[in-house]
């Protein structure tokens, strides 16, 4: 009997320093769960998503580039983020697109969040290095009247 008395007050003595240490270190506020993780392959890149979202519109009259990325995006593939591509390594890669018909003079990457005036432009078919990093599209454009639109287009990327 004094056995199974001591027991409880072990117990009792556990239960009331365990309340102590939390009142002094805090209570838990939440708990995450990650997701699991499958290996993919070796590509040097993958999407934040797809379609991209403009983050800026243009004003009539007046030339400048828009941001595409993936901030607000509502499709996105299984691995998400705001950057529109993310390399996962350094290495040489090639975009292909088309804009021809889309009212945009030229397509560069530049850092996710960094200023598109210093974007690397991009030459459809051309190897060019990329570093390691998360990257949004800016895509340049003349001025334009109000209600122009300028068209979608596709970029694919390779390795060379």
């Amino acid at each position: 009997m004094a056995i199974i008395l001591d027991r409880k007050r072990a117990v009792a003595v556990f239960l009331i320093i365990g309340g102590l240490t939390t009142a002094v270190y805090g209570a838990n506020l939440f708990t995450q769960t990650l997701q699991q993780v499958t290996v993919q392959s070796a590509a040097q890149m993958i999407e934040g998503c797809d379609p991209t979202r403009p983050q800026n519109i243009p004003f009539e009259g007046m030339a400048g580039t828009v941001r595409f990325n993936c901030i607000g995006a509502t499709s996105p593939p299984p691995i998400n983020f705001p950057a529109a591509i993310q390399s996962s390594s350094a290495g040489t890669v090639i975009a292909t697109f088309s804009l021809a018909g889309t009212g945009y003079l030229s397509l560069g990457v530049v850092t996710h969040g960094g200023d598109c005036t210093t974007a690397s432009v991009l030459v459809s078919g051309a190897p060019m290095p990329l570093a390691t990093g998360d990257y949004d599209y800016c895509a340049s454009h003349a001025a334009q009247p109000v209600g122009f639109v300028f068209g979608q287009f596709s970029v694919s990327w390779s390795t060379p």
